[in-house]
């Protein structure tokens, strides 16, 4: 990369327990279109939740290394439901897991080095872990689950879990990490995200271009698995809309918070995401952002 972000704290590397606390509050506390955040609540769910999920995981998550990601998995989950009572975060927590536990052997802060590591924690994954992840979605209970004819997390798990996430890999990015090793999140959004702090005033500002991003990459799998996938290239086509609009601003585009609740694009896909009953929440987005956040604060710029 050309040169390092410059919005705080992204712009130096933090322990592990910190950055899993900064990741999640930061992509929480963000006005990201469709999500809960400082200022906007869903009716079961406020910041409140989120900013408890943070503390949760990061304390979980920063112990001494599981041997597994999906034990690791099943353990933030058990215990985010016993003490923030609602699923803020599991798709997050699936994400997170496979960082944190590379993150014991990649020894440095070094990339390369931390991707290497998580996809050998994902190679390593066998039938327990399967067991572990299927009890874990089956606690977490999320929206829009449905059934399948195969893999389905209701029956018994699979003895190769990549194999049952394969199968939702085209419609779900936080499947498709399993499988490529989170390559989207090293060689994709790592870079986007950069790209975003250098326009940005701030690191609010910077989530917000990610989101915007990332939305218009590819349909939502959270909008796809509750709405269709008609609703979720809806959302797709409104938030290029939207990063068009702000790519050819003159002068210049957003920087700050305030620019970007002033843009008209913004809040009519804002207002497209939310309605009583929260199904076009981009909440696989919403992951893959704080797992993005996750990987910048560990390695540093």
């Amino acid at each position: 990369m050309d040169r390092p972000p410059a919005v705080y704290p992204l712009d130096r590397s933090w322990d592990l327990q910190d950055a899993i606390a900064l990741a999640c509050t930061l992509e929480a506390a963000s006005p990201k279109a469709g999500n809960v955040h400082a200022t906007a609540s869903f009716g079961n769910m406020h910041f409140g939740h989120y900013a408890a999920a943070a503390a949760v995981l990061a304390r979980v998550l920063s112990r001494p290394p599981s041997p597994s990601v999906g034990r690791c998995i099943w353990d933030a989950v058990e215990e985010l439901s016993q003490r923030v009572g609602v699923n803020t975060s599991l798709g997050t927590i699936m994400l997170l897991a496979p960082i944190t536990v590379a993150w014991s052997a990649a020894r440095g802060h070094d990339v390369a080095r931390l991707r290497h590591e998580v996809d050998n924690s994902l190679r390593r994954m066998g039938a327990s872990d399967a067991e572990d992840v299927y009890r874990a979605i089956r606690l977490a209970a999320p929206g829009g689950l449905g059934q399948s004819a195969t893999h389905d997390v209701h029956g018994p798990p699979p003895h190769d879990l990549i194999a049952a996430m394969a199968q939702a890999a085209p419609r779900d990015a936080v499947a498709r990490q399993f499988t490529i090793g989170l390559a989207d999140i090293f060689d994709v959004w790592l870079p986007q995200l950069d790209e975003s702090a250098r326009i940005a005033e701030d690191v609010q500002t910077a989530v917000c271009w990610l989101q915007v991003r990332m939305l218009a990459a590819e349909p939502d799998g959270l909008i796809h698995r509750k709405c269709g996938a008609a609703a979720a290239r809806e959302v797709q086509g409104l938030a290029q809309q939207v990063l068009a609009a702000w790519l050819a601003s003159t002068p210049a585009p957003p920087r700050s918070v305030r620019d970007i609740l002033a843009c008209p694009r913004f809040l009519q896909l804002d207002a497209s995401l939310r309605d009583s009953k929260n199904r076009r929440n981009p909440g696989t987005t919403a992951d893959m952002i704080t797992a993005t956040l996750l990987v910048r604060l560990l390695v540093g710029p």
